[in-house]
Formats: structure tokens, sequence, C-alpha cells
């Protein structure tokens, strides 16, 4: 009696089981023909070409060359298909419902469309507005628009869309960039110039 490894859970078993012992896999006696140019590695029966000095499968230099035609029972070549298993099903159904999740979380977070949200540079100096991203500088300029200027906040509460208010708030942030390139401003109140924009573009009238 010889043992061989079951095609399903790779367990050993006796070669003339009809059944898997520890799977209950049916097991089926199959001969794989040998090629010619091919060797047999007497280790772990993988059959494989002789241009390899060892075995690809389990690494063994101890390997016969295998006639042409030679039908050699319990071989095993190396890189046959593997039967599609109910872990492989369930396997892929866990990473489809993890996609799934995934992109519904992203759909619902606000951080892609509220860009007028999250804005902390209202008390910030110069130098610490410099340092901060741009993303927080629109958000902070888009509060500074609507409360420098009562007749763009009207016009944007008429549109009933804040990005009405988005091309004023990067037009702030940029009279606060130019500004704050100048020499003398890195103690000043980013606060501060954003005002003294808003009276110079004429938001206040």
């Amino acid at each position: 009696m010889a043992l061989i490894k079951c095609s399903e859970c790779g367990k050993e078993i006796s070669d003339k089981a009809g059944t898997c012992v520890h799977c209950g896999c049916p097991i089926t006696k199959e001969k794989h023909s040998i090629r010619k140019g091919t060797m047999m590695c007497t280790n772990c029966k993988s059959i494989f070409y002789e241009i390899y000095e060892q075995c690809p499968k389990c690494g063994s230099s101890n390997k016969i060359t295998a006639n042409p035609g030679e039908n050699l029972p319990n071989a095993q070549p190396v890189g046959q298909k593997k039967k599609w298993t109910t872990s492989h099903t369930i396997c892929l159904v866990g990473i489809i419902l993890f996609l799934v999740i995934l992109v519904q979380y992203g759909a619902r977070s606000p951080s892609g469309s509220k860009w007028y949200v999250g804005g902390t540079l209202h008390k910030a100096t110069i130098s610490e507005w410099n340092k901060a991203s741009y993303s927080n500088k629109l958000a902070t300029a888009a509060d500074w628009v609507v409360n420098i200027s009562p007749r763009i906040k009207a016009k944007v509460q008429r549109s009933g869309s804040m990005d009405a208010l988005r091309s004023y708030a990067a037009e702030l942030v940029t009279c606060v960039n130019e500004t704050a390139a100048g020499e003398g401003y890195s103690n000043m109140k980013a606060g501060e110039i954003a005002v003294s924009c808003g009276v110079i573009m004429g938001w206040t009238r």
C-alpha cells in the first residue's frame, strides 16, 4: 500500500481508498502520461522538464528519467490545475462585500463635496497660514467672505448653492497669499489681511 495526497485537502491517504478519510472527497485513480524530456521526482512524485536540476515543487535532487509514453500511477505533474472549492467561493464573496462596503463608505464621506467645511485658520498668523493646506485656506476664506460682504452672502443664499461662494473664496485666498509673501507680515493675523483684501476688492460696499 502506498500513500498519496488528497487532491482536495492535501492530506496523505491510502492509494486504495475510495474516498478521503479526512474530507470525504472521492479519490480518482488518475494516471498521467509522461512526455519526452521529462523527469519524475522520487521524493514527491512530481513531473517536470529535464532542464531543472532540482524538483521545482519540493527542491529534491533525487529524480529519474521518465520514458516517453510511460504511465506512472500517482504521479503529480507540477502546475496542474486545482479544483474550485467552497473555500475559494467564500473568499471571493468576502472580497466583493469588502469592496461594496468601501465604495459605499466613500460615497457617504462629506469631505469630497463640502469644500467649505473644516476651516481652522480664522485666528492664524501669517506664518501659520503659509504652512496650511489649500483646502484649509479655502474653507476658512469661505467663512471670511460671508462675514466681510453681506452682498455676497445674500447672493449665495439666493442661488441656494455654496458653489457660488467658491470663486470669491479662491480670490480671497490668492489675495492673502500675495500679501503674505511680502516682508514684515509673518506675525500679523491672516484674518486682518483678509478684511483688508475685502475692502480693496470692494466687497464691503
